[in-house]
């Protein structure tokens, strides 16, 4: 079973054991219509860690930015839910809706290799920040892309908007992403 995390616990609302979700992305669609969940303590699951399924009682979009009210079967009180604060929710990938051409999934983007038009690899994209206006890529370099003019990309981390002025072609199949980039961007000769 493949998970995707979807939101992360941010409290709690009310005292019947609601929860407070913060989504990632820009759509909450997927957690507003799920019939279950699973919920973890790491947002990216591996073999051995352990997520526990629950049925979705009630999912709400909240009306402010990105956050839904989720109540979840067995968590039936304010105490319940405050111990679930900081979890990570998820859902099973082959659930998720299809997207439209040009929208791709946070966890699509994880691990994509990133140059630039010219084919200079820039690192990897390592996570992802909501920056309220739009996500933005992280962008871990490399030691390996070290040559004498950019050893100071060494361990360095690039943060990309992830818009399409920046974002010039994605392919998720091949984990590629090229991106345009501008004065400033990258500041590789800062210090």
């Amino acid at each position: 079973m493949s998970l995707v995390a979807l939101g992360k616990v941010t409290g709690a609302h009310g005292l019947r054991g609601t929860l407070k979700i913060h989504c990632f992305g820009n759509d909450a669609a997927n957690l507003l219509q799920a019939t279950h969940v699973f919920v973890g303590r790491q947002e990216v699951q591996e073999a051995g860690d352990e997520a526990k399924r629950y049925d979705v009682v009630d999912a709400v979009d909240a009306g402010s930015a990105n956050t839904v009210r989720l109540k979840l079967e067995g968590v039936s009180d304010r105490n319940a839910a405050e111990l679930l604060r900081g979890t990570y929710v998820f859902a099973e990938r082959q659930e998720l809706q299809k997207l439209g051409p040009g929208e791709y999934y946070w966890h699509e983007l994880l691990g994509c290799h990133v140059e630039d038009e010219r084919g200079t690899e820039l690192g990897v994209v390592e996570s992802l920040l909501e920056t309220g206006a739009h996500a933005v890529l992280v962008v871990q370099a490399h030691a390996a892309q070290s040559t004498r003019r950019d050893a100071k990309k060494e361990g360095k981390q690039y943060l990309i908007p992830a818009v399409p002025e920046f974002l010039r072609k994605v392919n998720v199949e091949q984990r590629r992403i090229v991106v345009h980039v501008i004065p400033g961007l990258l500041d590789l000769d800062a210090k």
